[in-house]
């Protein structure tokens, strides 16, 4: 099918039939405008730590174009995506050398090849994410060395996982899941159920066509006795059959809003009896006369040591997400300075327009946020990933486990956001699904409920914070380096002039107040709330909006404007132009969130203040957008990841849509229901 749209265009075809320019001159003006860059320098910085595992992945995707290109693959079928899924997977993953031991040496090389896959492609990267972290890391943190054969096998493909956690009637509070498994002493097995339809496990990533193994959170029971939730490791299809195990039923969710090409499933047991050493019994075990201990006795504590599997992935949608949005960037920037409109006699690039950059300038300013965020979680992951096995109580674990919630929630609003805009601003072409916004905004969506709701993981931050921060009430030391910055009666800097919004340490320092003041806020909110309903429960929940979320929020921001501030030092040390350039996209990031405030730390500025902020946006909007074509072209993944038909380095906007709307399937041919058409025109007798 793909080699059909590959034909020689006739004569009466669009490219055919007029000669378009040989060289679109419009996006090489714009890059002979603003000030001049260190290009190489700025994407050398902006890529790490994952330039080596990208231009791997890259480079394979290059070996087979077509197969990677959205663009030829527009019309397929659900079907026909998981099979173009499986066939990238298969091209990619065996030549990236991504075994149990290169990973136990440098755990970061997975998330560099996972993330790579999904810069281009979001389905065949979480495919892959889903059997190398949910799957393969449940059971290397949940099991003992009896679980290593299991976990080898899968790292060498013999089998693909899945992992079984969220139920048709639970997702996020996972410790109600209704799955048992109840043991059986006289056997010394496990018998498996779901009692009622509500256990169904469901959005299961594999289950629908692709997985053979699975790992399942399940309620332990032993000798009647509810233990909690705990994991199990259980063939579900026949290794040569490929069919369902007796006492699993099993099938595809069907259509989705986006990713068609993964096969979320969901899965159903039946007294399936699987032996006792499927139990992952890293934290609790079954004696040999049918005991059940734990050196862990708290149940609350024990529970949220099973989650730890998850910690992976929330990390490469910390990732992924900025890649999303960076490649929508990218389009749109790009588009919005080929596309020529109004202006005159000689019209102009949209992009010159104030109202366009200001529209897309605070969402790069965000991104670039983004990528200083998603650099701190990279350095402290090996670090993190080895104690989450060790010492997975560790306060470096739980910190670890904060800075991920925040940054997660955090990148795919910032994602969501940006790609709608980048998609309104390229208007009518931005529709066409050969631009890639449409693949975009499908893929990134699934980011704010995958892996954890963000409003419900956002949560894990704020509890942190505040968990900390009434240790001090007890005269504990803050030991967290990113919680230093905490001072309950922090006063407010003076604000006195415009000019301290081009200050970095300026706005630190009102990042920080901002961020203790909501502390205070939420503290003295939470008191409150105490009191009026004498269950602290309660109590928290009533206290999220406008509180609490917004905590988190704050210390998020605060921690992305002083990564980010590091960036520019180190950058301006090497290239003092391209320092300044980007510290200008800083200066956006920080006044733009102030702009954007909704919450009562708003009413902290006066009319004049609040006035200074909107001007110094708009000025700053101005300034990074004459720059914008240059940075893209610095920071931008190669065409071939990108894929987009309006989006291409080369400028050659209408050349490569109008020849994507040519080759696609059916463009010329008349309507296989023209028989309908002939039955309209005979339905009404004037």
């Amino acid at each position: 099918m793909v080699k059909g749209r590959r034909l020689h265009l006739i004569n009466s075809h669009i490219l055919g039939a007029f000669n378009f320019d040989k060289k679109c001159t419009a996006l090489d003006e714009y890059r002979e405008r603003g000030r001049q860059i260190n290009i190489k320098l700025l994407h050398d910085k902006f890529y790490e730590p994952f330039a080596e595992d990208y231009k791997q992945v890259w480079d394979l995707m290059k070996e087979k174009e077509d197969l990677f290109n959205h663009v030829l693959y527009a019309d397929l079928s659900r079907e026909g995506l998981k099979e173009r899924s499986q066939r990238q997977i298969n091209h990619i993953v065996p030549k990236c050398n991504v075994t149990y031991e290169s990973i136990q040496e440098n755990p970061l090389r997975k998330l560099g090849m996972l993330t790579g896959i999904g810069s281009n492609d979001l389905i065949s990267g979480t495919r892959s994410l889903v059997h190398f972290c949910l799957y393969i890391e449940t059971v290397q943190n949940l099991g003992t060395a009896k679980h290593l054969g299991i976990i080898k096998r899968a790292y060498a493909l013999k089998d693909y996982g899945c992992c079984g956690m969220t139920e048709l009637g639970h997702g996020s509070n996972v410790a109600k899941v209704e799955t048992t498994a109840t043991y059986d002493h006289s056997s010394r097995e496990l018998v498996i159920n779901s009692p009622t339809p509500t256990a169904a496990k469901w959005w299961i990533g594999a289950v629908g066509k692709t997985a053979n193994m699975a790992a399942i959170f399940c309620q332990l029971i032993v000798d009647g006795t509810n233990h909690g939730v705990h994991a199990f490791v259980v063939p579900i299809r026949d290794y040569e059959t490929h069919k369902p195990i007796n006492g699993v039923t099993l099938g595809d969710c069907g259509h989705k809003s986006g990713l068609q090409g993964i096969d979320n499933g969901f899965l159903l047991f039946k007294n399936y009896r699987v032996p006792y050493d499927a139990l992952l019994d890293k934290y609790s075990q079954i004696s040999p006369d049918g005991k059940f201990k734990s050196h862990i006795k708290n149940k609350e504590k024990r529970f949220g040591l099973m989650l730890t599997g998850l910690i992976t992935g929330r990390c490469s949608i910390v990732i992924v997400s900025e890649l999303h949005t960076r490649n929508a960037l990218t389009i749109a920037i790009r588009y919005a300075a080929v596309r020529k409109q109004f202006g005159g006699e000689i019209e102009r690039p949209i992009l010159d327009y104030p109202v366009h950059r200001f529209r897309l300038m605070p969402h790069l300013a965000k991104d670039f946020a983004a990528n200083m965020s998603m650099k701190l979680i990279c350095r402290l992951y090996n670090g993190r990933f080895r104690l989450i096995d060790s010492e997975p109580e560790s306060p470096d674990v739980t910190e670890f486990h904060a800075l991920v919630s925040v940054f997660k929630a955090l990148h795919g609003w910032y994602g969501q956001k940006a790609i709608q805009e980048c998609r309104e601003c390229c208007a009518g072409h931005g529709f066409s699904s050969y631009a890639g916004f449409a693949k975009l905004r499908a893929d990134n969506d699934a980011h704010m409920t995958w892996e954890g709701e963000n409003w419900v993981v956002i949560q894990q931050t704020s509890r942190w914070i505040l968990k900390v921060v009434q240790g001090t009430f007890k005269g504990h030391p803050i030991r967290s380096p990113y919680l230093q910055f905490i001072y309950l009666n922090a006063t407010k800097p003076r604000f006195s002039n415009k000019e301290q919004l081009k200050h970095a340490e300026w706005l630190i320092s009102l990042f920080e107040y901002r961020c203790n003041y909501y502390i205070t806020e939420s503290l003295n909110k939470l008191q409150e709330n105490g009191r009026s309903y004498q269950d602290m429960t309660v109590a928290w929940n009533r206290t999220q909006v406008h509180y609490l979320i917004d905590l988190a929020k704050s210390f998020g921001e605060l921690i992305q404007l002083k990564e980010f501030n590091n960036f520019v030092n180190d950058l301006t040390k090497k290239c003092p132009a391209t320092g300044q350039v980007i510290a200008n996209v800083m200066y956006l990031f920080a006044s733009h969130v102030l702009d954007q405030e909704t919450s009562s730390f708003k009413n902290t500025f006066d009319a004049e203040q609040a006035k200074w902020i909107a001007e110094t946006v708009d000025e700053l909007c101005d300034e990074v957008g004459e720059d914008s074509v240059k940075i893209i072209d610095a920071i931008a993944l190669p065409d071939h990841v990108i894929a987009s038909a309006i989006g291409h380095s080369d400028g050659q906007v209408y050349q490569r849509y109008t020849q994507a709307v040519e080759n696609a399937p059916g463009c010329f041919d008349p309507p296989s229901w023209l028989n309908l058409i002939h039955e309209t025109r005979k339905a009404i007798n004037l």
